[in-house]
């Protein structure tokens, strides 16, 4: 941490990070209390490497996880010598001329000297300085050698042992006999400890927060490694939920695995927190630990935050149903053991009643729940919904009648009281819970419903049906005391006070989600651009510079391109393009007033060195970055069907219509929750994108200088018949059939039909635009897009007329609405006539003239500027 900057605090979990309300709350905690943070998670093919919750950066890790398909071919195939010997690689070793032990050697050679064998080699020796909770003497870091002969049978009678399936006593013998050597037992935990390891070598933070199992290893190897280099760094260990009671997947051998990882890794960690006070007594027994974990529960924010209409409805709403129908809920994760099929098997015993799911995106499982609900009769009362997210929740839900939670019993479950009891409290929802230890008993202490027996879907509809006999003396009991004691917001000072205890916060300093050294704005009078300076970019830089121009100082535009992503990482896998965009990037942006990313599709495809990681960077040095968009990048076409049924972009179809909409998805999702202004030209695609702000197209005034002036009223060669220029920009099947008809028709009227060159963003004023500047003209304008395209723009700024189509409603602002001639497909042809022959009087032609000019001042330019200089931070 440099002098002056917050602290940074990585979070590190291993799921991918959306939905997991806990993470995102903590992390929204940690910058309140005055930390930069960084959340590190685990990617798969449905999301992008980088990522953000509001304004905090996520990045996500690939891991390959090598170790653990070696070793499971191993299983597979019976030894470790022929494991790697598919059949694939059988064939291919059958050549005389293969020497397959070489290859052989190669192909395994992977498994050894890794980045973290290496750094546990490193430090292995030296003792770490600051025990953890539990004062251990032990902070040796397992270096993995097996010891003496007698150790290593050991061992191996231990390992086969527990890969033959022992007892659950033999569980536990295995777990304190398998002692630190849980990574040769299960290797899938040297995978997670590398992958998360290479992440902490590049982020290096000030304090590490370790959300459940997976990145356990990884940061206290880091904080060992760190403290052999005198550097010390502290990290807390927050278990969200029962190990021992935990299903895994893969038999004892990984059960076992883990649990000795918990059982040697958190008496190193310098503190613990869980998510219960049940929780926290089995903790503290189980490991001996000196102090009872900090307690912060899984409570939802205070109050109902809405979503844009837009997005989504109340789950009431987007089921379709009245107010008066009783309707269930179910919030969280699909699975068999959370007794998801046992509310839809009560619903045939609750006629007239609803059961909604908000779920994640499981299609085996909501699948079977379809089939469930048909077999039952029951599909037209069974709903299916996506998450919302986290800070949403509670509005969301608060239209249904009573929250779910039908659990089946196991260990883990028996000592749970999910996320979803308090998201239903902070609803306003009466409960209804399967009879486990810690769920039944707190809603029966507060009556807060009924609980049936697990597993029996007659008995949950006869505790659905108790509740709804009496939902109001249910809901009576939710009073505002008692839901504000069931808040995030009541464990925060709690997080607050364990941060601070290891490594505290800057008492002051800048506010954002990624810290800084000092305010937008307060640097020089250039702007930098990362990535290509398309034409767009730079005619709405130019224009903006040009606009903002006082006492002959205009800031300069300087570029720099992105680095491209190394091809091999290097010693620990540092994050793809991180330093490099570190090392090309910091340097240039120091003293810039502003920084613009504008290369569109490419800039946002999380690859090395896209604005996520730059961001990172550029927000750590006080520079204000924005994004410049084609309102094409932003377009859902589905929202769009809605809003604007006659665009023009719906005429795609095929497969150049999937490329889009998954391109256009993946932007829209890169810039979700508000981590980049972002600008764009298309009215329309603003405020189809909330997220998006309304850039008017710029006009800068040397469109006027010049050649321009060479045609004002008056001059020589304005004469000559009336001229109808056509723009050439998008426009609909419909509309081109219509409009060469209409084209046909007038110049058979005498009329010049001229086509304008096709419209590209930052391009120049066309030739035969400024030729008909101070003579009879008239431009054809887009008619489907629902508003006026940059082309009309240009015909304004030289005082040229403009028919179009009518302005979407969508449009910001009517008493603001340019000066457009609105005309329909149908009476297209008339409309330009008409407008031709107005205009040959000089004092209709002024006053259009007049009209244009001082809306494109207006908005093409003072708006314009404003709206950028509140973008950039300088307005």
């Amino acid at each position: 941490m440099t002098n002056g900057q917050r602290p940074h605090l990585a979070m590190l979990v291993g799921n991918l990070v959306v939905g997991d309300s806990r993470v995102l709350k903590a992390a929204e905690s940690a910058v309140r209390s005055g930390y930069r943070v960084t959340i590190v998670g685990e990617r798969n093919r449905t999301v992008t490497p980088f990522g953000a919750h509001e304004d905090i950066p996520i990045y996500r890790l690939s891991i390959p996880f090598e170790r653990t398909i070696r070793r499971q071919a191993e299983e597979a195939f019976g030894s470790a010598s022929n494991a790697w010997r598919s059949r694939l690689l059988a064939g291919m070793l059958e050549d005389e001329d293969v020497d397959a032990d070489a290859v052989e050697r190669r192909h395994r050679g992977p498994a050894q000297g890794s980045p973290a064998d290496r750094v546990r080699a490193l430090v292995g020796a030296r003792p770490r300085r600051g025990a953890g909770p539990a004062g251990a003497a032990s902070d040796r870091v397992d270096v993995g050698t097996d010891g003496a002969e007698a150790g290593a049978r050991r061992w191996r009678a231990t390992f086969e042992r527990i890969r033959t399936g022992p007892t659950a006593d033999g569980l536990r013998e295995g777990a304190a006999v398998v002692g630190s050597r849980y990574r040769r037992l299960w290797p899938q935990i040297e995978d997670y400890e590398e992958a998360f390891l290479r992440a902490l070598v590049a982020l290096e933070p000030d304090l590490i927060h370790v959300h459940d199992r997976h990145p356990l290893p990884a940061a206290d190897t880091y904080a060992a490694w760190r403290a052999a280099q005198g550097r010390p760094v502290r990290w807390v260990y927050d278990a969200h939920e029962w190990l021992p009671g935990v299903h895994f997947a893969g038999g004892p051998a990984v059960r076992t695995a883990w649990l000795a990882a918990e059982r040697d890794l958190i008496r190193r960690a310098d503190a613990v927190i869980s998510v219960s006070d049940e929780l926290a007594d089995r903790m503290q027994q189980r490991h001996r630990l000196p102090e009872r974990p900090a307690v912060v529960v899984n409570a939802p924010s205070a109050g109902r935050h809405p979503m844009d209409p837009s997005d989504r409805r109340t789950l009431r709403q987007e089921c379709g149903l009245d107010a008066a129908t009783p309707l269930l809920v179910y919030v969280g994760k699909l699975s068999e053991s959370r007794g998801i099929f046992d509310a839809v098997a009560a619903l045939p015993h609750l006629p007239g009643v609803h059961l909604a799911f908000v779920a994640n995106r499981d299609p085996r499982l909501r699948e079977r729940l379809r089939e469930s609900a048909a077999a039952l009769g029951v599909a037209d009362r069974v709903h299916l919904h996506d998450y919302v997210p986290a800070r949403n929740v509670t509005w969301y839900v608060a239209s249904a009648t009573v929250g779910l939670s039908p659990l089946h019993p196991t260990t883990a479950h028996e000592a749970a009281l999910p996320t979803k009891i308090r998201e239903y409290i902070q609803s306003g929802l009466p409960l209804v819970v399967s009879d486990l230890a810690a769920q039944a008993a707190f809603v029966r202490e507060h009556g807060l419903g009924t609980a049936h027996r697990p597993g029996d879907p007659q008995d949950l509809a006869r505790a659905v049906a108790a509740v709804l006999d009496d939902v109001d003396r249910f809901r009576e009991r939710l009073t505002d005391e008692f839901m504000l004691a069931h808040t995030w917001e009541g464990s925060e000072p709690v997080l607050e006070a364990v941060w601070n205890g290891l490594h505290p916060a800057a008492p002051s300093g800048p506010t954002g989600g990624t810290g800084g050294t000092g305010a937008a704005g307060s640097h020089g009078q250039d702007w930098l651009v990362v990535g290509p300076v398309t034409p767009a970019l730079r005619a709405i830089l130019g224009t903006a510079a040009e606009l903002a121009e006082t006492d002959g100082a205009r800031p300069e535009v300087r570029s720099i391109d992105r680095p491209a992503a190394p091809e091999r990482p290097d010693l620990f896998g540092r994050l793809p393009g991180l330093p490099e965009a570190t090392a090309a990037v910091s340097e240039i942006a120091r003293g810039t007033k502003a920084v613009v990313l504008g290369d569109g599709l490419p800039a946002l495809n999380g690859h090395a060195g896209s604005p996520e990681a730059e961001r990172l960077i550029l927000e750590a040095l006080g520079s204000r970055s924005v994004v410049v968009l084609d309102p094409d990048a932003l377009f859902s076409r589905r929202r769009l069907r809605e809003a604007k049924p006659d665009h023009p972009l719906l005429d795609l179809s095929g497969p150049g219509a999937t490329r889009y909409d998954k391109q256009t998805a993946r932007i829209r999702e890169s810039l979700r929750h508000g981590q980049w202004p972002v600008l764009t030209w298309g009215e329309l695609a603003a405020r189809q994108f909330p997220e998006a702000a309304w850039l008017p197209y710029p006009a800068p005034r040397s469109w006027t200088d010049g050649r321009a002036q060479e045609h004002r009223p008056g001059a020589a060669g304005t004469g000559g018949p009336a001229r109808v220029l056509l723009a050439g920009v998008r426009r609909s099947a419909a509309e081109n059939r219509q409009l060469a008809d209409a084209a046909a028709a007038w110049r058979a009227d005498g009329l010049e039909v001229v086509e304008l060159p096709q419209f590209a963003p930052g391009a120049p004023v066309p030739e035969a635009l400024l030729d008909s500047i101070g003579r009879p003209a008239v431009v054809v304008d887009a008619l489907a897009s629902g508003e006026p395209s940059p082309v009309a723009v240009m015909a304004w700024a030289h005082g040229l007329p403009v028919v179009g189509g009518a302005p979407h409603p969508l449009r910001e602002d009517l008493a603001r609405t340019a000066p457009l001639i609105v005309t329909g497909l149908a009476d297209l042809q008339e409309s330009v006539v008409r407008a031709a022959a107005e205009l040959a009087e000089e004092t209709t032609a002024a006053e259009h003239r007049a009209a244009a000019l001082a809306y494109v001042e207006r908005v093409h330019r003072q708006e314009f500027l404003a709206r950028f200089g509140r973008a950039v931070g300088t307005a």
